[in-house]
């Protein structure tokens, strides 16, 4: 584009400044137009005041903006990596002419002779305007549920015949089984045939994530490893986002230009996280442009190889806080631990790493504060100077302000409100099992995670107004240590830690115990499935109708989450979790011959099951876990399946050899499938808080 308008003009562009080519093109009337081009606004009004005679413009001016030319020439057939469809190529021609502007217009496109025919038959047949909703269907159903246009299946097929897809061929769409995959990744619930988003649900929609990578986030998350420091913890939880979101991870940019580049600037990154981003090489891009925002801001200015372009990189940096903040937001919509801290520090951090002075780690905190001051029209134009006033004054982090600051668009009462939404937490002695925090904020949720140097285990509460009595990691003796996050409705994020001696009286709370006191609690649920000859032969029947069955049985479900961690033992490590999970849930349920199947909700309160209850229940609580689940078969039996490591194992066969495995739900499971391996054992290492390298994030 740059070397188009420096030929149109008649001006030199090799190894000159990119604002002295767009000054000199200016001055001999050709503008420049596109994302990040120098002064395009003021190339874009002289060029409609007819100031300008040519302006050299991206497809971005083809749509919604009133820019009339009496000529306007195409000249790639390409836009990036895709290829220019025809509905594009007549949005461009139909800049030209305008009534009471430009009485004629002239449209032209470059082409090579080979391709002359093909593009005239094609700009003559003109293109069809063909909805494309089927391909998001589950995005569009979770916002009808979020509007409440959606409240079941039947009001999901009415919404459906009422689309342009509908109309216009009838398409045949199986909503059963896209409602089922939301209900599979929790991000909706159906309670006696009523639809309902979860609240990760109305937080993916809000926030437009697509399902599939808001799932695939999920589960990645669940499976993070604990970080050694925070340089690792940003560097995982990028890497998480990057390789889980689609739009991230399939960025349209040149691997053989960019590569080099690349690898010298994640030169020094974690080998472990590396290998996570597998071969997504947009994924990678964007790990590169997240060095140059967070860590080595100076590169902004580097000269760069030929072909890469400093414009692509500040792409990826807009395009990664907004799956960061849906992390973020996990804190307190979910019984999260580490990873939403960091990446609401890095969401912000990477939204303004433009300001000057550089915002560091720790920074998210106060920049949360300050965008909360000012309404978000003025963000952009009043955030710089409120930031820069704030590091003149010394504060690093939002808890030392407690006065309004001057030029602020809050009121007095919303400053109030602000301060009062803070994350401040402060943690009492252990007494007994009951650790006590002082927070002003009970819109929270805290969440403690303790050690005891070879596991760890996890307990939550949300309202915060209370103690909360942490959960000893199986057979703790002595010393305990608990690392303690707070997360609070507006955004905010707080974290402390202590070690305290076990008290002789204290025992690991028995896992079947705190698991019965949660199932009491559970909405009573009737059957959902019964057969006449019985639940073997109930297997043996159509497969698609077995999969639409099961599948809603073993859904995520959020109340079951808590049972399942009871049952798990509050292990955080999902392989370690999987076997005190199967062992306990034997252990509550008594044995059982029935020939029904029932929602896993019945089968817990009855505190018996059969074999094949057993497997479908023991699925739906690995399911809530954030694991990914799924039903095999063998010789008609239910089996429940887990992918641990990338891999499907059988969570808990009742039987070391169950015989001739059929995959059932989902369809890409294999046919050999092994029995979850024994995990290695876990390195002793000294009790102690395991995030401690969280203050680097909380100042």
């Amino acid at each position: 584009m740059i070397r188009t308008a420096a030929r149109a003009a008649g001006v030199r562009f090799h190894g000159v400044e990119l604002d002295t080519v767009v000054e000199e093109c200016f001055h001999r009337g050709v503008g420049i137009h596109f994302r990040d081009a120098p002064r395009a606004g003021r190339a874009l009004d002289a060029f409609r005041a007819r100031e300008l005679r040519i302006l050299v413009a991206t497809s971005g001016l083809s749509t919604g903006v009133n820019t009339p030319a009496k000529f306007v020439i195409i000249r790639d057939l390409e836009l990036g990596m895709t290829p220019l469809e025809v509905s594009q190529a007549q949005q461009m021609f139909g800049r030209a002419g305008r009534a009471g502007q430009e009485p004629e217009g002239y449209g032209f496109m470059l082409v090579p002779r080979a391709e002359e025919g093909t593009w005239k038959i094609k700009l003559s047949d003109g293109y069809a305007a063909n909805s494309r909703i089927v391909t998001q269907l589950g995005d569009a159903i979770l916002a009808e549920l979020l509007l409440g246009s959606v409240t079941d299946r039947a009001s999901a097929r009415s919404w459906f015949e009422q689309t342009l897809a509908f109309a216009q061929n009838r398409t045949s769409v199986d909503l059963d089984d896209v409602i089922d995959t939301l209900l599979a990744r929790g991000f909706a619930t159906e309670i006696d045939a009523q639809l309902a988003p979860t609240e990760i649900g109305v937080l993916t929609s809000r926030l437009m994530i697509d399902v599939e990578s808001a799932g695939e986030m999920l589960r990645a998350l669940a499976a993070l490893p604990l970080p050694s420091s925070a340089d690792e913890a940003e560097e995982l939880v990028l890497q998480t986002v990057t390789t889980a979101a689609a739009a991230l991870r399939e960025r349209p940019v040149n691997e053989r230009v960019y590569a080099g580049y690349v690898d010298e600037l994640l030169t020094g990154w974690s080998p472990r996280v590396l290998v996570r981003t597998r071969d997504w090489f947009g994924a990678r891009l964007c790990l590169a442009a997240a060095q140059i925002a967070l860590r080595s801001p100076g590169r902004a200015r580097d000269t760069l190889p030929a072909g890469v372009s400093m414009a692509e990189l500040r792409r990826a940096v807009e395009d990664m806080p907004r799956y960061l903040a849906w992390v973020a937001a996990l804190g307190y919509a979910d019984a999260a631990t580490w990873a939403p801290a960091v990446a609401g520090d890095l969401a912000r951090r990477l939204t303004w790493w433009q300001l000057a002075p550089h915002p560091e780690r720790g920074a998210g905190r106060l920049l949360w504060m300050l965008e909360r001051t000012l309404e978000p029209q003025n963000h952009r134009t009043r955030m710089p100077g409120l930031w820069r006033r704030a590091r003149a004054a010394g504060f690093a982090s939002p808890d030392r302000i407690n006065a309004r600051p001057r030029d602020v668009d809050v009121s007095a009462e919303g400053f109030a409100d602000i301060v009062g939404s803070r994350a401040d937490i402060t943690l009492e002695p252990l007494v007994d099992l009951e650790l006590t925090y002082r927070s002003p904020n009970t819109q929270a949720r805290v969440t403690a995670m303790t050690s005891n140097g070879a596991a760890r285990a996890v307990a939550t509460t949300r309202p915060a107004h209370g103690p909360i009595d942490i959960v000893l990691p199986p057979r703790s003796a002595g010393t305990v240590a608990a690392d303690v996050f707070l997360y609070t409705r507006d955004g905010d994020f707080g974290y402390a830690n202590l070690l305290a001696d076990i008290p002789a009286s204290a025992a690991s709370v028995d896992p079947l115990e705190d698991a019965t006191a949660l199932i009491d609690n559970l909405p009573n649920v009737h059957s959902v499935v019964a057969h006449p000859r019985g639940v073997r032969r109930l297997f043996q029947g159509e497969r698609k109708r077995m999969r639409d069955t099961f599948g809603t049985l073993i859904a995520p479900d959020p109340r079951l989450g808590p049972i399942a961690l009871a049952l798990s033992e509050h292990h955080t490590d999902p392989r370690l979790a999987i076997d005190p999970l199967r062992v306990n849930l034997r252990a509550l349920l008594r044995e059982a011959s029935r020939t029904d199947l029932r929602y896993p909700h019945a089968v817990l309160r009855s505190r018996e099951a059969s074999e094949a209850e057993v497997q479908i229940t023991l699925a739906a609580l690995l399911a809530a876990l954030h694991m990914d689940a799924g039903i095999a078969t063998a010789d008609g039996h239910p089996l429940a399946v887990v992918k641990v490591d990338d891999a499907w194992a059988l969570a808990g066969p009742r039987h070391s050899e169950p015989g001739r495995i059929e995959p059932l739900i989902p369809n890409s499971l294999p046919r050999q499938i092994e029995t979850v391996a024994e995990p290695p054992a876990a390195a002793e290492v000294g009790t102690e808080p395991r995030c401690a390298w969280m203050s680097e994030f909380v100042l």
